[in-house]
């Protein structure tokens, strides 16, 4: 749009009229196309050239008129630095050869405080606002002056170590091979220590974890020690746990560690320190492994410690609490009737025919395994073929329950069954079955049949059989030595039966196979008034799980909890260890369940996602920690009668008419306009807003809080009104050289001072940026949120390419789908408002930034905006 200076004026022969142009880039936030300015006036001073920069220094002749500064000299001032730099990389006045009039000239001056001064900065290219610029730990003076590495390349020798890494591990970081041994930097084992702290109590009682060993490389990098209590909920629920459960990962080799589990003594309750000890999760038997008798307990230092030579979750147990809950009279009980329950209600029926070993000798003695097995597996082996010359002889029999076994030929008057795996003669067995569960002598016994078919792969069993076995409650298991038929064919029928099927050409494992196909059929044995398939005993009595925890569930409803999963799906496996180490020197038969889900919670681990929905339904996938005040509970700020913060939009075009004398300075210095650079302005005034709602603080005399209604709502009027006060008098003062890049963080600091003082907080602690290391950042974020304290950050990449990238749903966040970021960023204001924790299966847990910005609220991936952490892009602490 292009229009007069003045409204509508009368142009007579000789005079001219100045126009403005107000150029609007749309989503983009790009300059429009498809213009030209040939010139234009700054005052009284005509600039034909738009782009002419006659002293070279990188800023235009109009510009420089614009602020004052000599468009014929590259340094007006003279200290040393040119205007450009001045204006864009050290912040300094380019009037002013001692900005801040300390006696320190600007050239000299040490913006990051790394020991360098401005000057020597710029002419090295590192960055004069971030004091250690290749982000490797070393801060670029001591790169410079103490260790002779580059400034500008974080791995200076190339070992792959960083320079911070070989000097924290004593190595040189200009060789790569310190010691010259023949073995690279990377690669020698150093002894270290990583380690957890939980100074706020979040550590349930553990207030420290150490894992110390040789390893190569930095072992904070290397080796991952998580609290896993919100994402291992059987974990966390072990009986006679103290603390929380602790995933300790490498991908490194190593041949020990010690492991030191640090407890505070006033939170053990019950327990008595001598009956410490540590305890280990064994995923490859499926049992919590006690350490009683490893475990070292130091009561002095209120430590407990083991070495080991593996990783995985670990955790501080009460030994004494986890053994009387398996020797437990309740436990024995318990134990005693299951087994009784599931003896009298499932009858193995055994079919045998294996035809090939007598004649391919490949498969030797493959009959004495089978006869091993079905030993183990404690039944008879009630249909079975006999080798005789060239004819088959099957003798079939059956002996349900407890009693006698009766010969199955009698039932449908015959003498010989060809072959009862083929030719639809199992369809055959199944009918002789369902005649003999209906024969006289049967009509008391209501168990579960469940068929172990042994057999060469010619096995068949079409679906009206299937159907058949359905119908009746029969299961059909396969374990099969498959030749010439396809495994999907033979496998169906187990499949759809509940049953399980083994493809052994290679031989298999008597006792797990016979201990699998009995835990199949356990679910559906026994007396099941709701027809859940969990019987009637275990739901009254209850599902004692691996974990110690004991489940119930009623038994007259399929689904308890109402949650979309029937209870036999919550419940998961019935699991038996012959040989399960208890602690105290004994060993006990542990039977127990390893269930998928609470069938008495809809939402078994808290989530807020229902277990039949819910991808690990006792595991939270993201821990969401939000702030919130007394007016509005889920959300941050509440303007205009939306849910979001202060957005920059609003501003497009409402400054113009504040600008009509000086249309250029407004265009060319777009800081004054806040939709532009008023990010820093916004994130403080929505700071301001909230703390006022929390805490009751007013604001200064000119400048009145907004007022808001009951539910925090603050009118879009009002706000904006608060915010260019903010703007013009607190955070981008005219004599703080505004025109520049907007609000500086060190505005920031003062205005939150003097903020926080004008409210009656004594000695406020505000400061900006106190550590560029990730995790040191991530735990100063974590805390203030805590604490109910939101956090204006800045990003800055000083890149157009390097951006971040906001996401509307964490959910994609987490998962980074292609194109489904919703805004990226290079240089921005926002506010920490919240963030999300989360396992991607690393070594370390994964962070969500949850930020309020541009009228909404946002998910930003951690790791994206720690890449660039400096004296820059950092958040603003302060404590209340």
């Amino acid at each position: 749009m292009v229009r007069h200076a003045v409204d509508n004026p009368d142009i007579l022969p000789g005079q001219s009229v100045v126009f403005g142009m107000i150029c609007s880039a749309g989503s983009s936030g790009e300059e429009p196309e498809n213009y030209e300015l040939t010139s234009y006036n700054v005052g009284d001073v005509q600039i034909d050239d738009p782009d002419a920069d006659t002293d070279g220094d990188g800023l235009t002749d109009g510009v420089e008129e614009s602020i004052g500064t000599n468009p014929e000299l590259p340094d007006t001032d003279g200290d040393g630095l040119s205007d450009y730099q001045e204006i864009y990389l050290t912040w300094t006045d380019p009037l002013l050869t001692d900005t801040d009039n300390n006696g320190i000239s600007d050239a000299n001056e040490d913006l990051d405080g790394d020991g360098l001064g401005n000057l020597d900065e710029i002419v090295l290219g590192t960055d004069t606002g971030n004091p250690d610029t290749d982000r490797d730990d070393l801060s670029d003076y001591d790169e410079i002056y103490v260790y002779g590495t580059d400034p500008l390349n974080p791995d200076s020798d190339g070992d792959t170590l960083s320079d911070g890494d070989d000097v924290l591990l004593g190595f040189s970081p200009i060789l790569p091979d310190t010691d010259y041994n023949g073995i690279l930097d990377c690669n020698e084992l150093v002894y270290q220590t990583a380690e957890n702290d939980f100074p706020l109590g979040d550590g349930r009682g553990i207030t420290n974890v150490t894992v110390s060993m040789n390893i190569s490389g930095n072992i904070e990098k290397e080796v991952g020690i998580l609290n896993m209590y919100d994402f291992d909920v059987q974990s966390r629920e072990v009986v006679g746990l103290i603390g929380v459960p602790m995933e300790i990962r490498t991908d490194e080799a190593f041949d020990s560690a010690t492991i030191t589990f640090t407890y505070d003594e006033s939170m053990l309750g019950d327990t008595s320190e001598e009956d410490l000890a540590l305890m280990w999760y064994d995923e490859e038997n499926n049992w919590y492994q006690i350490l009683d008798r490893e475990s070292v307990v130091d009561t002095v230092n209120n430590t407990v410690s083991y070495t080991t030579t593996h990783f995985s979750t670990y955790f501080l147990i009460d030994k004494l609490k986890w053994f009387y809950f398996w020797t437990s009279q309740e436990y024995s009980d318990w134990l005693e009737q299951a087994p009784s329950r599931i003896a009298e209600s499932v009858e193995y029926v055994y079919i045998w025919d294996f035809y090939r070993e007598y004649i391919d000798p490949s498969f030797p003695n493959i009959y004495p395994s089978y006869r091993s097995f079905i030993a183990l597996s404690g039944g008879f082996d009630q249909i079975y073929n006999t080798w005789q010359g060239s004819t088959y002889n099957h003798e079939v029999y059956f002996a349900l329950g407890s009693r006698d076994p009766v010969k199955v030929n009698a039932f449908i008057g015959a003498t010989d069954m060809i072959d009862p795996l083929c030719d639809g003669d199992f369809d055959e067995l199944v009918d002789v079955m369902i005649s003999v569960l209906n024969a006289p002598c049967y009509n008391d016994w209501s168990g579960k049949v469940s068929f172990v078919v042994i057999n060469d792969g010619y096995f068949t069993c079409d679906q009206s059989t299937v159907d058949k076995c359905l119908a009746n409650g029969f299961q059909i298991n396969i374990i099969n030595y498959n030749f010439l038929a396809n495994p999907q064919d033979i496998s169906a029928a187990a499949i759809q039966t509940g049953g399980m099927y083994y493809n052994a050409q290679a031989g298999i494992d008597n006792d797990r196979i016979a201990r699998e196909i009995k835990e199949s059929a356990f679910l559906g044995s026994g007396y099941d008034g709701d027809e859940d398939n969990i019987p009637d005993y275990f739901e009254i009595y209850g599902i004692r799980c691996l974990n110690g925890k004991v489940y119930y569930s009623d038994p007259t409803v399929k689904n308890s909890d109402l949650d979309g999963w029937l209870d036999y799906k919550e419940v998961g496996e019935a699991k038996n260890l012959l040989d399960a180490y208890i602690g105290n020197g004994q060993y006990i038969y542990a039977y127990y369940f390893t269930p998928l889900s609470d069938p008495s919670d809809e939402d078994s681990d808290d989530d807020g996602i229902y277990d039949d929905i819910d991808p690990c339904p006792l595991a939270i996938i993201g821990k969401h920690v939000t702030v919130n005040n007394s007016c509005t509970e889920d959300i941050f700020l509440n303007i205009a009668s939306i849910y979001s913060c202060g957005d920059q939009h609003w501003w497009q075009n409402s400054d113009q008419e504040n600008y009509q004398d000086d249309l250029y300075y407004f265009l060319s210095y777009p800081d004054y306009r806040m939709d532009k650079h008023g990010c820093g302005v916004i994130a403080m005034s929505d700071l301001e807003i909230y703390l006022a709602q929390l805490y009751g603080f007013q604001s200064y005399p000119d400048n009145p809080l907004p007022a808001w209604d009951a539910i925090g709502c603050v009118s879009k009027t009002q706000y904006m009104i608060y915010a260019e006060y903010n703007r013009d008098y607190v955070y981008l003062p005219a004599d703080k050289c505004r025109e520049a890049r907007g609000a500086y963080t060190y505005h920031l600091v003062d205005g939150l001072r003097c903020y926080l003082t004008y409210n009656g907080v004594e000695y406020p602690n505000v400061s900006w940026a106190k550590s560029c290391k990730k995790d040191k950042v991530m735990s100063e974020i974590i805390n203030m949120i805590s604490d109910n304290l939101p956090i204006v950050c800045l990003y800055n990449s000083n890149s157009d390419t390097i951006n971040v990238r906001l996401y509307k749903s964490y959910i994609n966040a987490i998962n980074q789908v292609d194109g489904s970021a919703d805004l990226t960023m290079n240089s921005h204001y926002s506010t920490i408002v919240g963030y999300v924790i989360y396992d991607d299966g690393g070594l370390n847990n994964k962070y969500l930034l949850e930020v309020a910005t541009n009228g909404g609220l946002y998910y930003v991936i951690y790791d994206e905006y720690s890449k660039t952490l400096s004296s820059g892009t950092n958040i603003l602490l302060y404590q209340i």
